[in-house]
């Protein structure tokens, strides 16, 4: 009678470890799920290099024209000056009140990193200078807007800082190229667009077909040591679960075999200690 209640003791707690190793299986699925698109985790390492090649160049634009008092035909110019080179806004007369809005763009080669800028009035009895915004030409895609107020109108300027006609150039280092690209942006309504540059021997190209862009980013993903698949954005390189599932499922079978081990030598010990 004493074996079978040891018997019965024993099959009752076989149930309940496969029942709490089914639980715990469930909740740590579910764990490794979600981890498997959201951990991302930094590399260090020299994988790959570019650069981009491209006429640094000054949009400006003048956008909006906004009469304070009624225009006449010997105000209706406005020059502007970028590193020294000048171009003319031509402004439509107008009354009193009113709003036009021009939108018209000149572009300026520049050669400089920190460039200066002047708007000039000119007038019958001399020509009125303003300082215009300084433009630093190492960060693409900066908008500096710039009202000035010269009766009888305002004007609303816009300086933008673009890079034309690129050429991308990439070295990849140790690694196998599964995709590359250059993302970027032509205008500050215009979509993302993708070009994908193409590889000969170690160095990668490509030219996008935009002839200016206002931003970019390099994006790469390739396999390292023939197993690691990472990701290279914007300077950084990370090591997605999303891009290697088999480290979430390596981890939850070595989590479950391990917790497997662990309930096992606890309930033999439970059953010998009774």
């Amino acid at each position: 009678m004493g074996k079978y209640r040891r018997y019965r003791k024993v099959k009752k707690r076989k149930r309940s470890m496969k029942k709490l190793m089914l639980l715990l299986g469930i909740l740590i699925a579910i764990v490794y799920t979600f981890m498997t698109f959201n951990v991302s985790i930094p590399v260090s390492g020299d994988f790959l290099s570019y650069s981009l090649s491209g006429a640094r160049t000054v949009n400006v634009t003048l956008f909006r024209v906004k009469y304070i008092a009624p225009s006449g035909a010997d105000n209706n110019i406005v020059k502007v000056y970028v590193d020294g080179k000048s171009t003319t806004f031509q402004i439509p007369e107008g009354k009193e009140g009113h709003t036009i809005y021009l939108n018209e763009s000149r572009l300026f080669e520049v050669n400089q990193e920190n460039v200066r800028t002047q708007i000039v009035v000119p007038s019958v009895v001399s020509n009125l200078t303003y300082p215009g915004p300084p433009l630093n030409m190492t960060h693409i895609g900066r908008s500096e807007d710039y009202i000035i107020s010269h009766y009888p109108f305002e004007l609303y300027f816009i300086f933008t800082t673009q890079l034309c006609n690129v050429t991308v150039y990439a070295k990849p280092s140790g690694v196998v190229i599964d995709e590359l690209k250059l993302e970027y942006t032509a205008g500050e309504d215009r979509p993302k667009e993708e070009l994908y540059l193409r590889c000969d021997e170690e160095v990668c190209k490509g030219s996008p077909s935009s002839r200016c862009i206002l931003s970019y980013s390099v994006i790469s993903r390739f396999t390292y040591f023939g197993v690691f698949k990472l990701e290279y954005r914007n300077g950084r390189t990370s090591l997605n679960f999303i891009d290697n599932p088999w480290i979430p499922v390596s981890l939850y079978v070595i989590t479950m075999v391990s917790l497997y081990i662990f309930l096992k030598i606890f309930y033999y010990k439970k059953q010998y200690a009774t």
